[in-house]
């Protein structure tokens, strides 16, 4: 079994990787095209990313659960708080959204997966 401070490092190691991420240029496509229609591509790329933060952050003290959310929420709003103040970036409530629901999301797999095995 994984031990606390594991979590809590992959979290923070994680998290500091969004954050960087998050201040740099991104030049990479947005779109894409399917069956005639554009799909936009960062919000699912949101959702991907700060899933297994919500995973580890629940991880870490599951009984916190309030807690958890409350923090959860400050963290998937601060990397877009963060490109507001940045000239070359923009800030996008639904990009705050995305993070967010990958957060529930990866706490939710969490919930999932231990009912269904002991972790």
């Amino acid at each position: 079994m994984i031990g606390r401070k594991y979590y809590i490092i992959f979290f923070l190691v994680w998290y500091c990787l969004i954050l960087v991420l998050s201040v740099i240029p991104d030049n990479s496509p947005d779109t894409i095209e399917i069956i005639n229609y554009e799909w936009r591509l960062d919000y699912p790329k949101h959702l991907i990313v700060f899933l297994p933060l919500g995973f580890s952050l629940v991880r870490i003290k599951p009984e916190s659960n309030t807690l958890f959310i409350f923090i959860g929420l400050i963290v998937g709003a601060l990397p877009e708080m963060i490109q507001y103040f940045i000239p070359y970036r923009t800030f996008n409530p639904l990009d705050v959204a995305s993070n967010i629901l990958g957060l529930l999301a990866g706490m939710g797999l969490y919930f999932f997966i231990k009912r269904k095995v002991k972790i």
